[in-house]
């Protein structure tokens, strides 16, 4: 049975970082915020995107990035909190070792390019405000 397009991708994303690198190797030592276990929300300054990005208590050094589906132009703009069996994907995704991250975009509506950029630019924060940095990055989106 194939799973309605709004269920099917949280499992995608689950399996997807459930099979991992492969790799056991321990993520680079560098300066800065150090990770604490836990969610923070904040947003991108050039952009006023909000952002939420979670840790687990042992992080296996490697980032899953939430893309989320289109949101109705005018709604306010809000961290995404969908679910995955009645648990909240950062949680699914923290269970698993990976440390979170998920954006609101800048704008609701049609802003695929707008969100592609503002994808990256959580990217670039993570990588910027918390050490060590994650030694990969997996992008996992939905429409």
């Amino acid at each position: 049975m194939i799973a309605p397009a709004g269920r099917a991708w949280p499992a995608a994303l689950a399996m997807l970082l459930a099979c991992g690198g492969g790799d056991t190797q321990a993520p680079p030592v560098d300066e800065g915020q150090p990770v604490v276990a836990g969610c923070q929300d904040a947003a991108i300054a050039a952009t006023g995107a909000l952002y939420r990005v979670c840790f687990p208590q042992t992080w296996n050094g490697e980032l899953g990035i939430y893309a989320h589906a289109y949101v109705t132009a005018g709604e306010p703009l809000a961290i995404p909190d969908d679910q995955l069996g009645g648990q909240p994907l950062s949680q699914v995704v923290n269970g698993l070792g990976y440390a979170f991250g998920t954006t609101s975009y800048r704008a609701n509506g049609l802003v695929a390019d707008l969100a592609a950029d503002d994808v990256a630019q959580l990217v670039q924060e993570v990588r910027h405000r918390f050490r060590p940095d994650p030694t990969r990055t997996y992008v996992v989106g939905v429409s």
